[in-house]
């Protein structure tokens, strides 16, 4: 009896021992979690939801207390409930960031819903109104994401499907144009043939004035021959995008003397170009660029020419750190440093080939090798970063203008980061990186014939009972013995 009456009591005390150990286990991963957010979309092959560098480093900067009002039906809107989670994320990571989410209160106060709306002067649903301090910024359901039409075989109408998630991108933006007031200037060279900022034409670079514009940048076109000096124009980065013509001796000597007085600039020159000033000029920074095309057959993608130049990896920089996409350039001309032990001017090259890439110097043919007396040697540099502690001059030179126009600059390509990085690396803006677009991936169904429907059928309906019922009769047989 008393050893009953011991066991029962070792057994009790075991049993009570471990279930509150069990609770003390969920409480203790439950404030984990709490703590150390963390969500992953299995669905997706990236993750919506992950707030980029970009966004975590505006946030950590903050100011002032930032608010969202998110106004939206989560039963009739594929795009509410992703910005939702995603606002999450921006909750989250910062205890200064609120969000109301206005369909919490649409049955329990209509009314609230309705002031808000009225303050705000909101009329569509699927928007987002971010508040920092008392200035207040609308987001329309364009701005958060990008949808294509079907036709709809049950209603024969159209069927709006999402297909890129731009929300995150619109909501930093939006953060950084009303907690920073002053913008920055930023002028693009024309009369030599450069790519224009205003034209939509697939060779045009409308697309990035945009994205910079959502960034607080003014982008505008500069005519060198008006000006004496670059100090007339507020002038925070100079971009020369692509010019196929030459610049006239007292532009050459405006451009020389703002990069000697430590200027910023970001210099795009495609090869075959009548334009030689440029490069000329680029040796007194200790940049040499080449007359050549750039390949690489080992990176090459199936269906592309052998001009169309993919770069999968990066060098380390600030300007490439944070990229894991890979990006195409098309006829890109090697860009080198021309002294390694100049103490002024530092080059850090930031895209590169592989060691089987070449710079074909001979590239009016239609087939290429690798010449060793003639031909750059891999791996082949297409993108450098100048950098002149002294005068402060930064300067990014790439030789390639194609890979940020418009026709490369909307795909999910890095093309847009790296021309977009470049710029705020060239403004000391580090801690400002490009956000791309997430593309939404459907939910692929699982397509089987007769024969695969057939064995999962007999797997689950007869082979997984039958086991079953073996083992119990098993451990039947085995306890009766």
């Amino acid at each position: 009896m008393k050893e009953t009456i011991i066991r029962r009591l070792t057994y009790g005390t075991n049993v009570t021992f471990a279930v509150i150990l069990a609770f003390v286990l969920v409480i203790l991963i439950n404030a984990l979690a709490a703590k150390y957010p963390r969500r992953y979309d299995s669905i997706q092959n990236q993750d919506l939801y992950k707030l980029s560098e970009k966004t975590l480093n505006v946030l950590k900067e903050l100011q002032e207390p930032v608010e969202f009002y998110v106004f939206g039906n989560p039963q009739n809107s594929e795009l509410y409930p992703k910005v939702k989670r995603l606002i999450d994320q921006y909750c989250n990571a910062s205890s200064k960031v609120t969000c109301l989410l206005a369909d919490d209160y649409i049955l329990r106060d209509p009314g609230k819903v309705q002031k808000i709306r009225t303050q705000f002067n909101v009329t569509d649903w699927d928007t987002v109104v971010v508040k920092v301090g008392e200035e207040s910024k609308e987001l329309k359901e364009s701005d958060l994401g990008e949808f294509k039409f079907e036709h709809n075989y049950y209603d024969y109408g159209q069927k709006k499907k999402l297909v890129l998630f731009k929300a995150e991108q619109a909501l930093t933006s939006a953060i950084l144009e009303l907690q920073n007031p002053e913008q920055k200037n930023v002028f693009f060279t024309v009369n030599h043939g450069e790519r224009s900022i205003n034209s939509k034409e697939d060779r045009n670079y409308s697309a990035i004035k945009d994205y910079l514009e959502r960034d607080r940048v003014n982008c505008l076109p500069l005519e060198l021959f008006r000006i004496s000096d670059m100090t007339e124009t507020n002038c925070d980065l100079l971009v020369v995008a692509g010019p196929t013509r030459e610049f006239l001796e007292e532009e050459t000597e405006v451009l020389k003397r703002y990069l000697m007085q430590g200027g910023r600039a970001l210099i795009l020159l495609d090869p075959n170009s009548d334009c030689e000033s440029i490069p000329k000029l680029l040796r007194s920074c200790n940049i040499n660029v080449g007359d050549d095309v750039t390949v690489d057959p080992s990176t090459r993608i199936a269906g592309t020419g052998w001009f169309d130049l993919v770069i999968p990896e990066y060098a380390s920089h600030e300007i490439t750190k944070n990229l894991e996409s890979l990006s195409i350039f098309y006829m890109a001309r090697s860009v080198s440093e021309i002294n390694h032990e100049n103490p002024d001017y530092i080059v850090t090259p930031f895209l590169e080939t592989t060691v089987d890439g070449w710079g074909e110097t001979k590239y009016h043919g239609t087939s290429y090798h690798y010449d060793p007396n003639a031909d750059v040697s891999g791996p082949v540099c297409i993108g450098a970063a100048v950098e002149n502690r002294r005068t402060n001059l930064r300067l990014v030179v790439i030789g390639d203008a194609d890979f940020a126009d418009n026709f490369y600059a909307e795909r999910p390509l890095a093309n847009r980061d790296i021309f977009l990085n470049a710029c705020n690396w060239a403004m000391q803006r580090e801690y400002l990186v490009s956000i791309g677009p997430k593309t939404i991936q459907e939910i692929r169904s699982l397509k089987l014939n007769r024969k695969q429907i057939s064995l999962i059928r007999t797997l689950v309906i007869v082979l997984v009972p039958a086991l079953a019922l073996s083992l119990g009769l098993v451990v039947y047989v085995r306890r009766r013995q």
